[in-house]
This record gives C-alpha cells, sequence and structure tokens, in this order.
C-alpha cells in the first residue's frame, strides 16, 4: 500500500476533508490532493506531523517501502529518502525541538520575568506594590488563558477568557483610584470583544476557505468593528471624543494587515499549485 493510500484512509478514518488536513499543517488542499495521489511527497515534518494527529508511527505510514510511494528516480535517491525516513525522523523524536511544552515554559519564564521586573520597579520608586497590581493581574489573565493554546485546546482558551475576564476587569476596578467603570464601560466592552472573538474563532473552525484568507478577515473583525465599539463606549462614559486621526491610523493598521494576509495566501496558493 503507497503512502499516499495510507495517507487518504487515515484522513478519512479521522472524518476529515482534504482542506481540514490541510488547514492543520499549513499546506493547501492541492498539496494533500498530491500525496494522496502519489504525485509528491510530503516534507518530514510534515510527516511526523500527520503521524502525531493520525496517532500511528511514522513507520507505519511509510511502510519502510519506496517503491509504493511512487518516487521516480535513481537508486541512490531511493536509498536517500529511506536514510531520511529512518534517520531523520527518529532524530526529530529524540530531539523534539518542535514540543510545545518549551515554548509553554519559554512563555512561563517571560511573564514570571515580566511581573518580577513590574513588582522591583514599583517597591524602587515607591516603597509599596501599587500600579504593579495591573500588570501582575493582566499577565496572570494572559498567562492562564494561553496555556491551552500551547496544547492546541483552543475552545478552551477561549472558555477560560469568557468565564475570567469579568472577574479580571471587577477586580482592576476595584484597585482604581477612579469612579466606577466596570457596569458602564467594563461589561459592554468584555461582551463586544468576546463576541468577535468567538466568531472569529467559528470563522476558523467552520469556513472552508484559505487559511490566509480566514485571518484577513479576521483582523478586520477584531480589531476595525472592535475599535469603532469601544471607543464609541469610551466616549460616551468619559463625556469625551476619540482622536479622528488616532481612530483612522487603527482602521489603516487593520486593513493593511488583512491585505498582507491575502496576498501572501494568494501567493503561496499561486506557488503550490
Amino acid at each position: 500500500m503507497s503512502l499516499g493510500t495510507n495517507i487518504q484512509q487515515l484522513r478519512k478514518t479521522a472524518l476529515l476533508s482534504q482542506e481540514q488536513l490541510a488547514d492543520s499543517l499549513n499546506v493547501s488542499r492541492q498539496a494533500v490532493s498530491k500525496w494522496e495521489t502519489d504525485q509528491t511527497l510530503p516534507e518530514i515534518d510534515k510527516l511526523l506531523a500527520m503521524s502525531q494527529l493520525f496517532n500511528v508511527s511514522t513507520d507505519s505510514m511509510l511502510n519502510n517501502d519506496v517503491e509504493s510511494v511512487g518516487f521516480q528516480g535513481s537508486e541512490k535517491e531511493k536509498n536517500g529518502i529511506v536514510k531520511i525516513s529512518n534517520i531523520t525522523v527518529s532524530a526529530i523524536k529524540r530531539f523534539p525541538y518542535r514540543d510545545n511544552k518549551v515554548l509553554f515554559y519559554l512563555f512561563s519564564i517571560i511573564c514570571i520575568i515580566a511581573i518580577g521586573v513590574c513588582i522591583i520597579v514599583n517597591l524602587a520608586l515607591n516603597n509599596l506594590i501599587s500600579w504593579a497590581m495591573y500588570p501582575i493581574v493582566s499577565v496572570s489573565f494572559v498567562w492562564i488563558v494561553s496555556i491551552p493554546v500551547f496544547f492546541h485546546k483552543y475552545i478552551f482558551s477561549l472558555c477560560t477568557a469568557t468565564v475570567l475576564v469579568f472577574p479580571l476587569l471587577y477586580f482592576i476596578d476595584s484597585i482604581t483610584p477612579v469612579r466606577s467603570w466596570f457596569i458602564p464601560l467594563g461589561v459592554p466592552s468584555a461582551i463586544i470583544g468576546l463576541t468577535i472573538v468567538w466568531l472569529s474563532y467559528l470563522l476558523f473552525r467552520f469556513v472552508k476557505i484559505d487559511l490566509y484568507y480566514r485571518l484577513a478577515i479576521s483582523p478586520c473583525t477584531t480589531g476595525i468593528i472592535a475599535t469603532l465599539l469601544i471607543n464609541g463606549y469610551v466616549d460616551k462614559f468619559t463625556n469625551t471624543t476619540s482622536s479622528y486621526l488616532n481612530t483612522v491610523i487603527n482602521v489603516f493598521s487593520y486593513s493593511l494587515t488583512a491585505i498582507s494576509f491575502c496576498l501572501i495566501g494568494y501567493y503561496r496558493r499561486k506557488k503550490q499549485q
């Protein structure tokens, strides 16, 4: 059985479409189609990612059979592929530099350092912890919400953010030396932000378009809409008017980001076709 046939069967067993598998591997649907029809070979990192996704060994996917992959080339080239599949993949397993746990530990260390620096500076300047409470609770919130992301549990991250954002805002409001803003400003702003974030998640999860096009839509929704709506609530609460230039700059920045993602997606798709 060829590698392409194995990939196709494993994909169907996992109830994934070619586009869903392509998105999870950050490749185009055409690339997956060419793998399954043995027109091309997946790169080693993609092969390893599929073995982890389907919970099978790389050996069982390869079957140690170069001919079944449909590779056309000299015996020397075929032996090279066998060497890569048997040695390089095992080396990757021995040195899991791609392991998200490493990134999580690094992120945690950065958060701890950031909190420590704020505490030290606050104590040095004021001999007490005052304004440092804001970055302490904010960084802690980001750290807690980000934990599921490192292990690809995005829905848990969103649920955690949804549950904790209101207690976070209430706590910040309680230590802020100004009139209460939690109900008139914090709650509406949080609802707007959470609604946009959840819509963005549903877009990524269920809309069947290219990954980069979804990234292009996301900055527009999360950036432009959130900026306009939240600025409106802030203006109403503070009886002020937001800077027109600042709004234009924000809208332009988000639009430029969206256009950049569209161009990247377009050229990437053209290159892989």
